[in-house]
């Protein structure tokens, strides 16, 4: 297990990477799956992308880096288009426009201090400067997956289903618009 490091969210900043810079979230997938196979055993939450594969998403869709200064500690994927299992029809309007959050990822030693949740509001900021009206995902339906920190931060559970015979659970939060100043435009 990693021994938490004492941060603070007000250093924290996002910055979307193209796709020669995915490198720099390639580890945290990696120890992330890691983390998750030691604590969880021998599952799909093992199983972190390739780099040519964050390459090949930072190509099509929005990759983020979150960074402490000059180390990138967390990612996340966003897209307005959603993953081709999803069923939409779960969601509560179907035809809003909505992001589609993949891949968040906090270093393991960093996790548990609020980062995630930094990440999530970051998440919805961007989303709704995308002008979306709802963010949507989905988690394991299984110790290893994140349900219950999302219940935590608002979101709902629209539903489940299975994909590749994994049981997921899809989830949804309907966006307000925030009086916070909007994310970085930052690009690397």
């Amino acid at each position: 297990m990693h021994e938490p490091i004492p941060i603070s969210v007000a250093t924290l900043h996002v910055a979307k990477l193209r796709p020669e810079a995915a490198e720099q979230v390639h580890r945290i997938h990696y120890d992330c799956a890691a983390d998750l196979q030691e604590r969880f055993g021998v599952g799909h939450w093992g199983i972190s992308p390739s780099l040519r594969q964050l390459q090949q998403l930072a190509s099509v869709k929005s990759l983020f880096a979150v960074r402490m200064s000059t180390q990138t500690i967390a990612t996340f994927t966003l897209a307005l288009i959603p993953p081709s299992f999803f069923d939409v029809e779960m969601f509560h309007n179907p035809a809003d426009p909505a992001a589609y959050l993949t891949g968040l990822a906090v270093v393991p030693g960093l996790q548990r201090q609020g980062i995630g949740g930094w990440c999530m509001e970051q998440v919805e900021l961007i989303a709704m400067e995308w002008g979306c009206a709802a963010l949507r995902f989905d988690v394991f339906d299984s110790p290893a997956g994140a349900a219950p920190f999302y219940h935590k931060l608002g979101y709902s559970p629209r539903g489940t289903m299975m994909f590749n015979r994994v049981p997921l659970i899809l989830f949804e939060k309907i966006l307000q618009p925030h009086s916070e100043a909007s994310t970085s435009d930052l690009t690397l």
